[in-house]
């Protein structure tokens, strides 16, 4: 993870496809697993320029709504690249997201998400920013590899335990370390 201004940014290395990729990260309704108490609420239709989603963050009677809507829907074509952006148009967060997909020298796919999330009004975000970013940052990374994982997992139904643990090998997760359990 690399750190400018407010924004970060996410990579990760996936052997899904670039389309099987993209499918797993524009997933929005599936965007809330990896959140704790998060449900999202999509415009109907399929996502274009335009459509909005709404990710809803609920522990009891309190709610905080982050709403947001597609500014650029590119499906990987031929060449393997594809992403999509949004703008943040809710009352509490501003900001916005990239997301693209590229084929991967290696094989698989390179996935790279920025964000950059302002909290409103400007003197609230200015006063949690450090806190907002570590936090923003460290929610969309757990969203991000639970996207990815499911996505991987799924893509090969036959695979067990051994497998499984392998691939959290190769993605860097905690069975990394030698003798891992």
């Amino acid at each position: 993870m690399s750190r400018s201004r407010s924004a970060f940014v996410l990579r990760r290395h996936t052997p899904l496809s670039p389309a099987a990729a993209f499918a797993a990260v524009a997933d929005f309704r599936s965007h809330a697993q990896g959140v704790p108490f998060t449900h999202v609420q999509t415009d109907p239709g399929q996502p274009a320029a335009g459509w909005s989603f709404t990710a809803i963050t609920a522990l009891g009677p309190l709610a905080f709504h982050d709403s947001m809507v597609l500014t650029r829907w590119e499906p990987p074509g031929p060449d393997g690249l594809g992403g999509y952006a949004l703008r943040k148009t809710g009352r509490i967060l501003a900001g916005w997201a990239a997301v693209d997909v590229a084929p991967s020298a290696s094989g698989g796919s390179d996935v790279q998400w920025a964000e950059q999330i302002d909290l409103r009004p400007r003197a609230l975000a200015t006063l949690t920013a450090p806190a907002s970013h570590w936090a923003g940052a460290r929610i969309l990374w757990r969203a991000l590899d639970t996207l990815l994982a499911r996505a991987e997992l799924a893509a090969v139904p036959e695979r067990g335990p051994e497998a499984e643990r392998g691939a959290v090998r190769e993605r860097g997760g905690a069975d990394s370390r030698e003798g891992g359990a």
